[in-house]
């Protein structure tokens, strides 16, 4: 679809190496300080990639909000925030992005076990889809 667009925030490091997605280095050091990687869908859709790297989840949801204002979401968009066991953390990202983006319409949900299998357990997603 053109007009969707999802954001994955793995809690686990060493699901990101085992996929190939990060070095055992890498892996090591962003485990170690508590790092929160975002990855997001490429241009063509196939695969997920690197889109930043956060100090903290909640700046990780703050770089997610950035790129929502950049793909003008708002009033006719739905924002789903998904997670995988952490429901905690789905709802502080909810609540995040609920005031900025106080228009659209939300749902958290578990996580899919697909996504799963790529951001591990303690895993959110937030995914975002005009509504036509």
């Amino acid at each position: 679809m053109e007009t969707d667009l999802s954001f994955l925030i793995p809690s686990d490091f060493d699901y990101l190496r085992r996929g190939g997605r990060l070095s055992p280095l890498v892996s090591l050091v962003g485990k170690t300080i508590k790092l929160a990687p975002v990855l997001t869908q490429s241009k063509d859709g196939r695969q997920l990639v690197l889109s930043t790297v956060s100090r903290s989840f909640k700046l990780a949801i703050k770089h997610v909000a950035k790129e929502l204002r950049a793909w003008g979401v708002g009033k006719g968009w739905r924002i789903y925030v998904v997670h995988a066991a952490a429901q905690g953390l789905a709802e502080a990202a909810r609540a995040q992005l609920k005031e900025l983006f106080d228009q659209a319409t939300f749902e958290l949900l578990p996580l899919t076990p697909v996504f799963t299998a790529h951001g591990g357990p303690g895993c959110v997603a937030i995914q975002v889809v005009q509504e036509l």
